[in-house]
């Protein structure tokens, strides 16, 4: 059977952001809520890469929202905690 692949790659404007985005989402890779997609994620600097792989593009689809709104929410919540913190 085929896979089908999606890289992304996400750059954020704080390193400590994007280190704690890569540190929350680990246990959601190391205990992936399905096994219908692959996930392998990377943190360089800055930047957090995402590769996920699936043998049907619903599944590819529904991994790629599901981690794209992981990321958002806790990114959007350290954004507003330093705000608030000054």
């Amino acid at each position: 059977m085929r896979k089908l692949k999606v890289s992304i790659e996400l750059e954020f404007t704080d390193k400590k952001i994007a280190n704690t985005v890569y540190n929350a989402i680990l246990p959601e890779i190391r205990n992936p809520p399905s096994k219908r997609a692959t996930v392998e994620l990377n943190l360089k600097d800055n930047k957090i890469s995402l590769n996920i792989s699936a043998t049907t593009i619903s599944s590819l689809r529904a991994a790629v929202n599901s981690y794209l709104r992981w990321i958002y929410s806790i990114s959007e919540t350290c954004r507003k905690l330093v705000k608030e913190n000054g």
